[in-house]
């Protein structure tokens, strides 16, 4: 999330670098400062870090179907009936992953109303 890769291995006496967000991350970058006339190379830095946030990364796998994004959430999409679930994730490269649940086609109902009454008739 941080990118240090102007800030050299070792801060000089006064010496000071930004720290950046990485992309996709967003924010002003902070810094890591070594105070003037420090001579001990041990003596860490002081370092202010930025306010990194996630910046608007597009879901690049699709929709699952039976199910319809809106500007309220998800819903079931047409057809389909149920309590939608979708958790979406954050992976490399700014890749949004979805898994959905909850929404049920016709013939997803039918099959699980068979088989109810098939475990009833059983029991």
């Amino acid at each position: 999330q941080l990118d240090v890769s102007d800030c050299p291995t070792r801060l000089g006496a006064n010496g000071s670098c930004p720290i950046r967000c990485k992309p996709p991350f967003t924010g002003l970058p902070g810094v890591a400062h070594c105070v003037a006339g420090n001579t001990d190379m041990e003596h860490p830095a002081s370092v202010t870090l930025p306010e990194c946030e996630l910046d608007q990364c597009s879901e690049r796998n699709p929709v699952p179907t039976g199910y319809v994004k809106s500007v309220g959430g998800w819903q079931c999409g047409e057809g389909w009936s149920g309590e939608p679930k979708v958790d979406c994730t954050l992976g490399y490269g700014c890749l949004v992953v979805c898994t959905a649940s909850g929404c049920l086609n016709a013939t997803m109902i039918a099959v699980r109303a068979a088989a109810e009454a098939a475990a009833e008739a059983a029991a």
